[in-house]
């Protein structure tokens, strides 16, 4: 069964973390399959013709085919390796022999909270996190980098936010500094890797930024509760990989219909208190976060969520923050997805944005 066959049906438990069983089959699959594959053209799919090469096939599956394989000459689809670092997922940096393992996620997919799909939220959370690289025909926005950073040595990992860059080839650093009067810097916490799958020994509290265009444009997510995993690659490179055989004809190298990017290999599960939703305003919106997760009519201006005499936020969520449960006391809105990363260089904290 695989991971959206999981979240669908409800087996998917906060039990199963830090370390999903699931994904360890995953992680002995993934780790066998992040060598360098052959240079992928417009096409995939089926009903082609021509080799791998010509047909938009990986060399393992020469000879399939695939529709609209635009033949030599054309902008290739996708990269078997960038500055000499190969891997299925687009590596911009080599983990394999480094001591501490950077990434930054390529793509995320939330099932949960449904408010995400909001338009003005769901286009930065998906084109914002696609990478922004031309030569290998990912024309995503780059504005929302959700980094990861584990040192091995020391079994720590570190989560939190960059902004954007100019080129991600250059690298990335943490935010560490108060944006909209809230402490935005990188989480800590304990993590290993067992069988090829990244996992976090406990749960870390973490404000993500989300880039909504411009440098002073973003929303807040205040996640509590955070757990992370994934199945990594042999090299330490990748978290699942690009779906390139599946890429439409090139140039513009589009996912053909439902499929992403990205084939996810890791998985995050927390939670938003409708509190500290609050406190977050989404200037776009003109209401906080708390009204947009919860469909809250909203109350001022900027809109916030209703309360009660005793000042209580009325709408409900569908999580007890008291209990790190479903259901009970209502305090907390879900956050569930899947997610795929590539490895970039981290240069630590940065310095305070303008």
């Amino acid at each position: 069964m695989d991971m959206a066959s999981l979240l669908s049906k409800g087996h998917w438990t906060r039990a199963l973390l830090p370390i999903p069983l699931w994904l360890a089959g995953a992680g002995a699959l993934l780790s066998a399959g992040c060598g360098e594959i052959e240079p992928v053209r417009g096409g995939g799919g089926a009903g082609g013709e021509g080799s791998g090469a010509s047909g938009g096939a990986m060399s393992s599956a020469a000879g399939s085919g695939g529709a609209g394989g635009t033949g030599a000459g054309e902008p290739l689809c996708g990269c078997s390796e960038v500055g000499g670092v190969p891997s299925e997922c687009v590596a911009l940096t080599d983990n394999s022999k480094a001591t501490k393992s950077g990434l930054r996620m390529a793509q995320l997919q939330l099932q949960l909270p449904a408010a995400f799909k909001n338009p003005v939220t769901a286009g930065p959370l998906e084109q914002g996190v696609t990478p922004n690289l031309k030569s290998c025909a990912l024309s995503g926005d780059g504005t929302f980098s959700w980094l990861i950073e584990l040192d091995e040595d020391q079994g720590i990992l570190q989560i939190g936010s960059a902004r954007p860059v100019a080129d991600p080839t250059e690298g990335y650093c943490f935010i560490d500094e108060t944006l909209a009067g809230i402490a935005v810097q990188p989480a800590t916490a304990g993590a290993s890797i067992r069988g090829g799958v990244l996992s976090m020994d406990a749960s870390a509290d973490v404000v993500i930024v989300i880039f909504l265009g411009g440098a002073e444009s973003f929303l807040l997510l205040p996640l509590r509760g955070l757990l992370l995993g994934g199945a990594l690659s042999a090299d330490k490179n990748c978290i699942g990989k690009l779906n390139a055989e599946l890429l439409g004809p090139s140039p513009d190298c589009e996912p053909v219909g439902d499929v992403p990017w990205f084939e996810n290999g890791g998985t995050i599960d927390a939670h938003v208190s409708l509190e500290e939703a609050d406190a977050v305003q989404i200037d776009a919106l003109k209401q906080s976060l708390c009204v947009l997760l919860t469909g809250d009519p909203g109350t001022g201006n900027p809109k916030k969520c209703v309360r009660d005499a005793n000042g209580e936020i009325v709408a409900k969520g569908d999580f007890c923050s008291v209990t790190n449960e479903a259901g009970g006391c209502q305090d907390a809105v879900r956050v569930q997805g899947e997610f795929a990363a590539s490895a970039v260089t981290i240069h630590g904290a940065c310095p305070p944005g303008p």
